[in-house]
């Protein structure tokens, strides 16, 4: 019975499948098969849609030089800053906040010819598309409680968005980097602000200015 199965063709498998149905399986059951997988995809699709809702990330990338093409997209070479810090950083700047933080670098898949791998609910928070290579991601992921039915009330929360967390920000920042074609009041808002909170940090242009 199974090595005639696997032979089957798919318009017979139609035919035994809907014969077997028939005749056995509604004996058994009151759905079809078609109709429980289903049923559980759908499920599983939903359950994976309110799980990323319960996931905050904070996204860097890992790069030993700028990138041009990062500077262009998150700041059209204009309007923003770069931190740099190190994974030690990252760690130890975490070390003392209650929540509990995981670090992960970013997989690339190409879904073309790529599957991602089951089992594990963040296995779609750290892959994506391998058309987004070139961020060479590392994320810091934070999973807020929930209660049954993946749910939580971001209501309580002062962003609505996100959720603040305690940070040692001198340990996670060893240097601000401000875009290229930042005007140089950008720059002298950026300075000022390290000046007003306490950090003593270096503070420079782009190599790319």
């Amino acid at each position: 019975m199974k090595e005639q199965f696997l032979n089957l063709q798919a318009k017979d498998y139609k035919e035994w499948y809907t014969y077997f149905t028939k005749n056995h399986l509604l004996d058994i059951i009151s759905t079809s098969v078609e109709e429980h997988v289903e049923q559980t995809i759908s499920e599983e699709k939903e359950a994976k849609e309110k799980y990323k809702k319960l996931v905050c990330v904070s996204c860097w990338n890992k790069y030993n030089s700028e990138s041009y093409a990062l500077w262009k997209i998150y700041s059209d070479l204009s309007k923003g800053v770069m931190i740099k810090t190190s994974i030690e950083r990252l760690k130890t700047a975490f070390r003392d906040t209650d929540e509990q933080i995981q670090l992960s670098e970013i997989k690339y898949l190409d879904y073309k010819k790529d599957k991602m791998q089951l089992g594990n609910m963040n296995y779609p928070i750290i892959h994506k598309s391998i058309h987004y290579d070139y961020e060479k991601e590392i994320r810091l992921i934070y999973k807020v409680p929930f209660e049954s039915g993946l749910e939580y009330d971001w209501s309580k929360e002062e962003n609505q968005f996100g959720k603040y967390l305690d940070v040692d920000v001198n340990t996670l920042i060893e240097e601000i980097i401000v875009s290229p074609k930042a005007p140089q009041w950008f720059f002298d808002i950026i300075s000022d602000l390290l000046q007003k909170y306490n950090l003593k940090k270096e503070i420079k242009y782009s190599d790319l200015k």
